[in-house]
């Protein structure tokens, strides 16, 4: 992406570190030049899912679609989404996207993070931006099929089934408790006939989409509707427009979560979810045994099995920390040690080169003197390196990106960093008598350019030109004399040239004799 504002991570969405130093909420916000948490002004949250949407582009779906994929991905797509509102900051907004067409996987997510989430976040309506997308407002009421069969509630699943089909995955559940109150400002019928694009109305669309066709095992009358007002969210049918189908909502949140709600949705997962961890453990462990694994193989797969194990027991204070923003509140002794050990089993990343801030003086001040680099644009502090020992490479970073790096150092590099920064500078192969042992990177030349006052040529065209098409070229055969005159007495090392006539075009090259 060639940006110093980038950080690329490698982590299950659903257990992307907080990266929290602060004890409380007030800690957290005291001081804006030092992050005491990691916090995101916007979170894309574009989760894994049937993807029944792609079925006119992605043909081999055909033949691996079922019915039942929808249900499978539904308990994991609304704990990715529920973590991606717990780094949301105040005010922040998240947009919960899929391409599935299945409300199991779209309205009724939704549903449950608002359930969740109580009053800490809204649903926006945002019928009114993008007016030339056609789409159809959410549904308000939907089937659950499993097996062959169409349900309407919860209660209408057979018990042998009741820990597949979650409550979750109805439009009229009341998974957090029965009792718990649910958005009395929000007044769902007086919005119901509001059109969306093209005229589109919330009571065609569910005449429209509803028709199951398929057998219900219900005994209700008539399917529930949701307490939430799910028209808010955007249908994109295929059919409208000619394309594939998308499922977007747009979640703006408002406070942060409720711990006694976070426990109280914890607690009802471990119940639903129990038999099904202990399904999981026992395909693991017949892994283990069957395959030839190697050592670092069998520790990954046992670090796995603790951890489902610690999810499906522990449903205590100090895991609903690892799941939501209550994890900076309350923070005790044994937590503390608990946590301080994790990080040091995580302090180094397998397989990942670690992020070191590049501290060297006086290699810093010669490259600043070498090529001129104006004082306003800072090196100090913006340079890391992924390199142990010798630093071949040298990456610049944002004051943002810096701020994120600093505190992921402190809490013992929770986050895992694939990739970051720009690359700005690369050490010489051979030195041959340069006095700076970096040239600089192409990719990172039109950032630094403009604040370079040193080591830089005025060629015209055609001396441009030679300089992209031989490999060398001495100093002699340069069209222009003059600026044959201006290279051979400028010391060896890299320098850009810029075209003289048009548009401005730097091209760093090595300044020697023949030059490369």
């Amino acid at each position: 992406m060639c940006t110093a504002n980038l950080i690329v991570t490698n982590h299950e969405a659903q257990s992307f570190p907080s990266c929290s130093l602060a004890k409380d909420d007030s800690e957290a916000y005291k001081d804006h030049c030092k992050p005491q948490r990691l916090e995101f002004d916007r979170v894309l949250c574009d989760v894994p899912c049937s993807g029944d949407g792609t079925l006119r582009k992605s043909h081999d779906l055909w033949r691996k679609w079922s019915s039942s994929m929808g249900n499978e991905f539904h308990l994991l797509q609304v704990n990715i989404a529920m973590r991606g509102i717990a780094l949301l900051k105040v005010g922040g907004r998240m947009v919960y996207s899929t391409c599935s067409m299945n409300p199991v996987e779209n309205e009724a997510v939704v549903a449950e993070l608002l359930r969740r989430s109580g009053s800490s976040v809204e649903l926006l309506d945002v019928s009114t931006e993008l007016r030339e997308l056609v789409r159809r407002p959410g549904l308000g009421t939907w089937k659950v099929n499993d097996r062959g069969s169409w349900f309407q509630t919860h209660e209408d699943v057979p018990d042998s089934r009741k820990n597949v089909i979650l409550p979750s995955m109805f439009p009229s559940s009341t998974s957090i408790h029965e009792s718990h109150k649910v958005y009395n400002s929000f007044d769902v019928n007086s919005e119901y006939n509001v059109p969306f694009s093209r005229n589109f109305n919330i009571e065609d669309t569910n005449n429209v989409n509803c028709d199951t066709g398929g057998i219900s095992s219900s005994n209700s009358a008539q399917s529930l509707d949701s307490k939430f007002p799910l028209h808010r969210c955007m249908r994109i049918v295929p059919h409208d427009q000619d394309g594939g189908a998308f499922f977007i909502a747009v979640i703006h949140k408002l406070s942060l979560l409720n711990e006694n709600q976070v426990i109280k949705v914890r607690k009802t997962e471990n119940l639903l979810s129990k038999n099904r961890t202990v399904k999981l453990q026992e395909q693991c462990q017949h892994r283990i045994v069957s395959e030839v694994l190697d050592d670092n193989k069998l520790l990954d797969e046992q670090t796995k099995l603790s951890v489902a194990n610690q999810t499906s027991k522990d449903d205590n204070l100090t895991e609903v920390k690892m799941a939501s923003d209550v994890e900076y509140s309350q923070t005790e002794s044994g937590d503390r040690s608990r946590r301080m050990d994790k990080l040091d089993y995580q302090h180094k990343w397998k397989g990942i080169d670690p992020v070191l801030f590049f501290k060297d003086e006086a290699v810093i001040k010669n490259i600043v003197s070498f090529f001129g680099i104006e004082e306003s644009f800072s090196l100090e502090g913006h340079l890391v390196t992924r390199s142990t020992d010798n630093a071949r490479r040298i990456y610049y970073v944002s004051k943002a990106v810096q701020d994120i790096l600093e505190l992921n150092i402190q809490v013992g590099e929770q986050i895992k960093i694939a990739s970051l920064g720009v690359k700005m500078f690369e050490r010489h192969r051979s030195k041959d008598g340069c006095s700076c042992a970096y040239r600089l990177s192409y990719e990172g030349l039109s950032l630094l350019f403009p604040y370079m006052r040193k080591r830089i040529l005025h060629a015209s065209p055609v001396d441009f030109q030679h300089l992209l098409q031989y490999r060398t070229i001495n100093f002699a055969r340069f069209a222009d004399a003059r600026f044959g005159e201006e290279a051979a007495s400028m010391m060896p090392g890299c320098c850009v040239v810029v075209l003289r006539e048009g548009n401005i075009m730097p091209y760093a090259v090595d300044l020697k004799e023949p030059m490369t």
